[in-house]
């Protein structure tokens, strides 16, 4: 080709028709509903089987829509039953309207893969969720919850504050296998109520944390760290949990650690000094350790 062909060359984009303009959006438009339309379908009636069929624990819904612009179901009215989370005398647990965002395929377990959005008890939840044949994921990062929600899981010692949560839950055929979670906060609070016969007033503990991971059948708790050096009661254990997989609540407590009281409880509570008294004593911290049921703790002296 000459030097003079090459100047003459036209470099500008071929004009196209204001009605082929229109088309091409359209076209993108079918072309993902073809693409998505199968697979959404399919992932629904996953998701609906999942639903149904935990062993002891049927989710209960009104019913699950489809959006395939933005590729997505919508379960509404999703409830929780409470026998589900081990709680007799609390009400289920009730969502309006759950999010799932089709994120793709995940291998681990192998299943379709959402960003599930929704609030429970007024507290905004993303996480990831990942249904399948073999099981069930859900991954839950840096969501905040406040006492409504601790409260409801925990209904018979009341807590205040916010809990930034890290979560990590795997199931199986045969229950949880697998359990990581890192709970903080700086803002915990004991507010007034009767335990176990004894009334307490408000106890400003501040700090929080509760870092564990599941290795085999046990829950490995790395820290587990109540109150900073101001608060009334200031604790730290660590050790084991020999997880029931079908009943956490039948899980048994393995833990070690100490609890140091300051001078302004002890005096407020003098039967603390008579109760903990059995306990051998470290720089004013009491050396304790925790076995038993999680719901039912009995302390005993370390060894």
């Amino acid at each position: 080709m000459s030097t003079n062909q090459l100047e003459n060359l036209d470099y500008k984009y071929p004009r196209i028709g204001k009605s082929k303009w229109t088309l091409i959006p359209i076209c993108i438009f079918l072309v993902t509903l073809f693409i998505y339309f199968p697979i959404t379908y399919k992932v629904k009636s996953i998701l609906k089987k999942q639903l149904t069929s935990i062993p002891g624990c049927p989710l209960d819904y009104k019913d699950i829509k489809t959006e395939f612009f933005l590729p997505k179901l919508i379960v509404e009215d999703l409830s929780i039953p409470a026998r589900c989370l081990n709680l007799r005398n609390s009400p289920d647990l009730k969502m309006k309207k759950v999010f799932l965002h089709f994120r793709g395929l995940s291998f681990s377990p192998f299943g379709p893969h959402f960003l599930l959005e929704t609030t429970i008890l007024k507290n905004k939840l993303s996480a990831y969720i990942t249904t399948g044949i073999g099981g069930m994921g859900i991954s839950i990062r840096e969501n905040v919850f406040d006492s409504r929600v601790i409260n409801h899981f925990v209904p018979k010692f009341r807590l205040s504050g916010k809990i930034k949560t890290d979560l990590l839950v795997k199931t199986n055929s045969d229950g949880l296998s697998d359990l990581k979670l890192n709970f903080r906060s700086n803002d915990i609070a004991i507010p007034p109520q009767s335990l176990q016969g004894f009334k307490l007033s408000t106890l400003i503990l501040n700090d929080l944390l509760l870092k564990a991971q599941m290795k085999g059948n046990k829950l490995e708790v790395q820290d587990l760290i109540l109150g900073d050096a101001q608060a009334p009661i200031r604790a730290s254990f660590n050790g084991n949990i020999d997880i029931s997989p079908r009943n956490f609540k039948n899980s048994q407590l393995d833990l070690k650690g100490e609890v140091k009281f300051s001078s302004e409880f002890l005096e407020k509570y003098a039967i603390i000094k008579l109760v903990m008294g059995k306990f051998d004593k470290r720089d004013d911290f009491y050396q304790i350790a925790l076995k038993g049921p999680v719901t039912r703790p009995t302390p005993q002296k370390a060894r």
